[in-house]
């Protein structure tokens, strides 16, 4: 679903997962292993990543994305193939379908959501994220965000805070054109609740829907759906931290290089 886009079919049910992985519950060696998961593009990206943190979140979305599509589809992870549209948004190349999904990572966790049907798009940030700021976002906030930031303090400031910015990114991620998007004219919603897309060219259909998600107390999940308001979605949410512990990657022969 990176390049041609595919109408949701509003008389059914769309199933929509959700998968989380908590790279901070994972040790080295079990780290190694996510490595070994990656196709050869996906460990040469991770390599880029000069911060060893980052570089064990990016390697464990991917790990993460190859066991919920693999899952879902019935296929060993590594038959899958992943590909990257021209704005950068990575999609599933092989076996080519109507299945969409979306990455993202921080704060400790990796996530991936994916559906049939309708671009998806995702994003976690901590909810105490100190970096977060009324002056980060200033230009980036539609009319009315800003009164609703404005009467509120300390750690209820923070929460509308990671709310306004998971939700845009989600919305942001789904559509494809990323942070490109003029972001001043996309009003989301604080909690649960549709999304008007008309001031974004191209982005079909014209009300996107945007669900809230808390894997754990410390995370906040924001999943963006490309489905009208009387779409049917079911949500389902895995953690998938339990399939990475304790795995190892695999010896090396003997006389091997």
């Amino acid at each position: 679903m990176g390049g041609p886009w595919v109408e949701p079919e509003i008389s059914r049910t769309v199933a929509v997962e959700v998968w989380f992985c908590s790279v901070d519950d994972l040790d080295c060696g079990d780290h190694d292993h996510i490595s070994t998961l990656l196709n050869p593009d996906e460990q040469a990206r991770n390599r880029r990543f000069l911060v060893e943190y980052p570089r064990r979140l990016h390697a464990a979305a991917y790990a993460l994305a190859r066991h919920a599509i693999g899952r879902r589809l019935g296929l060993p992870p590594m038959e899958l193939r992943f590909d990257r549209a021209p704005g950068g948004r990575p999609f599933l190349a092989h076996p080519a379908g109507a299945l969409d999904f979306n990455l993202a990572h921080g704060g400790g966790l990796a996530v991936c959501a994916l559906a049939d049907g309708c671009r998806v798009g995702i994003d976690v940030e901590p909810a105490d994220r100190p970096e977060l700021s009324l002056e980060l976002l200033d230009g980036l906030l539609a009319p009315g965000e800003r009164d609703r930031l404005a009467g509120r303090q300390g750690s209820a400031r923070q929460e509308a805070l990671v709310a306004l910015w998971t939700g845009k990114e989600a919305i942001a991620k789904a559509h494809g054109d990323g942070l490109s998007l003029p972001l001043d004219r996309l009003a989301v919603p604080e909690g649960d609740g549709p999304v008007t897309m008309t001031a974004i060219p191209g982005a079909l259909p014209p009300v996107w829907r945007l669900h809230r998600l808390r894997p754990d107390q410390r995370h906040r999940l924001a999943l963006a759906l490309a489905l009208a308001p009387d779409a049917s979605a079911l949500i389902c949410v895995h953690d998938a931290t339990e399939v990475f512990r304790g795995r190892r990657p695999p010896a090396a022969s003997a006389g091997s290089a």
